[in-house]
C-alpha cells in the first residue's frame, strides 16, 4: 500500500490550477477524511483531484492505477461531461456520483463540491449502497474542508505555481529526463 499525502507536495500552501488554495491545516483534515474512508468502505484506491485535473492526493493501493496523473484528468473530465448531461437533463444536483461496475471493482466518482472530484474504487464485495453512502458523505465532507482558510491564513499569500512545483519533493521525472536528453543531445551536435 502507497500513500501520497498532500504534505508530501508542499511545507506551506498548495495552489492548484483551479484556482483552489489548500492551506496545511485543510490537508490534514482531507488526509483524515480520505484515511477513514478507506477504513469504513472500505476501498482499494482513492485519488482526490481538483477540476483541473491535478491529483491532490491519493491513498491506497497506486499499483492498480498505472499513471495518476492521467488518472487525475480523466476523472475531472468525467465529473465535467456528467454534470454538464444532467445539466443537459435537467437533472443536475450538487455531489453526483457516477458508477462504473466491474466484475471484480466498482469504481465511484463524485463531485467533491465546485472544485474537486473524488475517485474511489471498491471491491465488489462491498455492498453498493454502503459504498456510495460512505463516498457521498466524504464528498461533502471534503467540500466543506476546503470552503473557507482557516482565519490564521486568511491574510497570507500562497505560494505561486512555480513556488510549489520547486518546493515538491518528487521532481517531474520525465522533464528531468528529457532536459538531461536535451542537454546531451546539443553537446553531441555541437562537438560533431
Amino acid at each position: 500500500m502507497t500513500h501520497r499525502s498532500l504534505g508530501d507536495f508542499q511545507a506551506g500552501f498548495l495552489q492548484l490550477r483551479s484556482g483552489l488554495v489548500i492551506y496545511p491545516p485543510q490537508s490534514q483534515e482531507i488526509e483524515k477524511a480520505l484515511h477513514e474512508l478507506a477504513q469504513n468502505t472500505p476501498t482499494e484506491f482513492i485519488l482526490l483531484t481538483d477540476t483541473s485535473g491535478q491529483v491532490i492526493a491519493t491513498h491506497g493501493n497506486s499499483n492498480l492505477i498505472g499513471n495518476p496523473v492521467a488518472l487525475g484528468s480523466l476523472v475531472a473530465s468525467d465529473v465535467a461531461a456528467s454534470s454538464e448531461i444532467a445539466r443537459m437533463l435537467g437533472e443536475y444536483n450538487a455531489y453526483h456520483i457516477v458508477l462504473r461496475e466491474g466484475e471484480q471493482k466498482h469504481t465511484f466518482i463524485a463531485e467533491a463540491g465546485p472544485h474537486m472530484a473524488l475517485l474511489a474504487n471498491v471491491g465488489t464485495d462491498t455492498p453498493l449502497g454502503w459504498a456510495r453512502m460512505q463516498i457521498l458523505k466524504t464528498a461533502q465532507r471534503l467540500a466543506a474542508i476546503v470552503a473557507d482558510p482557516p482565519e490564521e491564513f486568511v491574510n497570507q499569500e500562497p505560494l505561486s505555481p512555480q513556488q510549489t512545483e520547486e518546493r515538491a519533493p518528487e521532481e517531474d521525472i520525465v522533464n528531468l529526463f528529457g532536459d538531461a536528453l536535451n542537454a546531451l543531445w546539443s553537446e553531441e551536435k555541437g562537438s560533431s
